[in-house]
């Protein structure tokens, strides 16, 4: 035998009929309920619930022990408790269900826990599909040697009696040299009658079907099925003398017990792979648990599952607060609906997602994180989950950025400095050569600087420094760039010029910003500026030149006594 692979749920089995009584009616009224819908047991019914079982088999029981019951309610004894399970469920566990509750019955029930049919341990291995086990077994002797042989002219009492003593569900019936079968069934179709004296061959079906000791379970199984009966006469193969009862029980006994032994031990496995994954889950706990970064798991709809002790300490929030809501609580409104809609293509198309995302802390706080997303799903299994793993990456990017600021930028003065003046410079001659535009840099020096710092200390120097940094960016058009190349020394590069006049007027405005004295240690100090400058492209085609022709110029006019501005080339 082997078992299904597919993982069959209870809603998929073949189940019996459900039909109901009130547990005020007699067992008389019952028993005509159950002959009028052709079923074999009904249930119990008291205000919506149901709260016992009744059989043929009870009928036959209770018929051996006490002739009188029949107009007793069936609430006095009706079997109870009721089992039940969901239609929902594997069939798997309806099966070890029935087997560790000693019982062949289970009430079906569905999503909304109401009662929607009967399922028997039969209806478990049908679902099976165990034709081939069947084919490989012969009848040989699972079949009933046993079964009692009345007169036809024996009582509904006294054929309940052999039914009960002999533990059977048929007993044979001899009357003048023929041979028939009386079954629970037909006990229930004698206790109707109104008279129950009545010799009871009247009820036995004389077109008794056969099989022998020979035969496969599987023909047997087809003749149940095919006649509608549940009760098959074995007979010698040779003599054709009547052997026993073949009956649907016993069949379904065979391949149960076999069906049990292997559902146990597929089990059995599985239990022992579960145990192994829990190994392997627990250790994933534990290294989320232990893990620096935050990590939080959602379903397939973005609702958070589970978050580590991490993703508290990084955002504020406790797994209380945050289990059952979306991560848009961390939302900073930083990013806009394109950049989440990117994210999700990305993460549709490849599986994961990598990147920068600016999220909110508890507090108010707002930082960056590096995110990764990755979408998880295991094979077979429908259900989605996404699991997101991030770093505060706030410092490192604060750092990147003070990196950068200390790579282009003048410490002192916060202008740029002379890499970034040459980066720009550099851009502006090429766009200047492509739109045959005309460019400016200005040298500006302080003059007799150094006197400052030896008189009065180079702190004092430095907040001079500042002063005139913040004097001279008045002077700068949008898209001009204003740098300290150090020291005393500041260039300006005048981007897009359209006549010499335009230069000069600037570098008077230069010059006027030095009108005014400095405040410097409670002292009011002048200082003066000298200005050189030059033109692209007439005073030079390459940065090289145009910086060393604006410092030639400045060097002239100090010489020419300062406070002043000269072109490389006068006009």
């Amino acid at each position: 035998m082997q078992l299904s692979t597919r993982d069959y749920r209870v809603k998929d089995a073949r189940t019996s009929p459900l039909y109901f009584c009130t547990p005020t009616q007699d067992v008389l009224t019952v028993v005509a309920l159950m002959r009028q819908h052709n079923v074999s047991a009904i249930a119990v019914r008291e205000h919506d619930k149901v709260v016992g079982i009744w059989t043929e088999s009870d009928c036959v029981r209770m018929q051996s022990q006490n002739q009188g019951y029949t107009r007793q309610p069936i609430s006095e004894l009706m079997s109870t408790p009721v089992h039940c399970i969901d239609s929902e469920d594997k069939l798997s566990d309806a099966a070890l269900k029935c087997a560790n509750l000693g019982i062949r019955h289970l009430l079906v029930v569905d999503p909304n826990e109401q009662p929607s049919g009967l399922l028997s341990l039969g209806n478990i291995v049908d679902s099976q599909g165990l034709e081939h086990y069947l084919h490989l077994k012969i009848i040989g002797t699972h079949f009933d040697r046993h079964v009692p042989c009345v007169q036809g002219d024996s009582t509904l009492t006294q054929v309940a009696q052999q039914m009960a003593k002999s533990n059977t569900h048929a007993v044979l019936v001899k009357h003048r040299g023929e041979l028939g079968i009386i079954t629970a069934a037909d006990v229930l179709d004698m206790l109707l009658c109104r008279d129950k004296q009545q010799p009871c061959w009247q009820y036995a079906s004389t077109e008794l079907v056969t099989v022998t000791p020979k035969d496969t379970l599987l023909c047997a199984y087809h003749k149940l099925h095919q006649h509608r009966i549940r009760h098959l006469v074995v007979v010698d193969s040779h003599s054709r003398c009547e052997l026993g009862v073949l009956t649907l029980k016993h069949i379904n006994t065979e391949i149960e017990s076999a069906y049990l032994t292997e559902l146990r031990a597929v089990l059995a496995e599985r239990d022992s792979a579960l145990q192994a994954s829990k190994k392997d889950l627990y250790l994933a706990n534990k290294i989320i648990a232990a893990s620096l970064d935050g990590i939080m798991i959602t379903d397939h709809s973005g609702v958070i599952l589970q978050v580590n002790p991490a993703f508290s300490r990084l955002t504020g929030y406790s797994a209380e607060e945050v289990v059952g809501k979306t991560p848009k609580l961390l939302s900073s409104g930083h990013h806009d609906e394109a950049f989440y809609h990117s994210m999700w293509q990305t993460l549709a198309r490849d599986g994961v997602w990598q990147g920068e995302i600016h999220n909110r802390r508890k507090d108010g706080d707002t930082y960056v994180e590096w995110l990764t997303i990755i979408a998880i799903q295991e094979q077979d299994d429908e259900n989605l989950v996404y699991a997101g793993i991030f770093t505060d990456i706030t410092e490192r990017k604060a750092a990147e950025r003070k990196i950068a600021k200390l790579a282009y930028f003048d410490d002192l003065t916060g202008l740029p400095n002379r890499r970034l003046f040459k980066d720009r410079l550099s851009v502006a001659l090429a766009h200047s050569q492509r739109q045959q535009q005309r460019l400016a840099v200005m040298f500006i020096d302080l003059d007799h600087f150094k006197g400052v710092n030896d008189s009065l200390g180079h702190s004092i120097g430095d907040e001079l420094l500042k002063q005139v940094a913040q004097r001279l960016q008045h002077c700068v058009r949008s898209g001009d760039t204003l740098a300290r190349l150090g020291g005393d020394e500041f260039t300006l590069l005048l981007n897009e010029v359209d006549s010499l006049d335009e230069v000069i007027r600037c570098a008077e405005t230069v010059l006027a910003q030095f009108n005014a004295s400095f405040s410097l240690a409670q002292k009011s100090i002048t200082v003066t500026t000298s200005i050189g400058i030059s033109l692209y492209p007439d005073d030079g085609g390459s940065m090289e030149t145009l910086l060393k022709h604006a410092d030639v110029a400045m060097y002239r006019c100090k010489d020419l006594g300062r406070n002043s501005y000269q072109l490389i080339r006068p006009p």
